[in-house]
């Protein structure tokens, strides 16, 4: 399964396809595909393109969990897990931002789920919250250090 940050937030009736397009900062396009040995010339919104798919027999069963939280004070840290907290895998993404000066700005945007196919089966609003307001944190943080 893919995953990439869109334009839009997921709007109240929940429909997916009104995110819009990968957040693409810099007007690259998503042709030709995202080459994960140089990130830095991906879409800012391509995660699964520069950090790897969501990949496994249940990927559609299971609740998939993103944690995003500040690493050093400007890029977003995402972690990403399964509703057991089995372990997953984190990645620090430069490209992206949570400044809102910044090209790279998630804030208010959203996190799309797309199948092989590119139907998109999940989306979610990326929402800056407070660290104590994030459920099981501490256990994401014991387990990826």
């Amino acid at each position: 399964v893919e995953y990439h940050i869109h334009l839009r937030p997921v709007p109240e009736n929940g429909d997916c396809l009104e995110t819009r397009g990968h957040l693409d900062s810099y007007v690259r396009g998503d042709t030709p595909p995202c080459d994960s040995s140089m990130p830095q010339t991906c879409e800012v919104g391509d995660l699964s393109g520069k950090y790897g798919t969501v990949s496994g027999p249940d990927v559609k069963k299971e609740y998939v969990i993103l944690f995003l939280f500040l690493e050093k004070g400007k890029t977003a840290c995402f972690y990403v897990t399964n509703a057991q907290f089995d372990p997953g895998y984190r990645f620090n993404d430069p490209y992206t931002a949570m400044n809102i000066i910044q090209l790279g700005y998630i804030g208010n945007r959203s996190i799309v789920f797309h199948d092989a196919n590119g139907t998109r089966i999940a989306c979610a609003t990326l929402v800056k919250v407070a660290k104590e307001e994030v459920e099981g944190e501490s256990e994401v943080e014991e387990e990826s250090d």
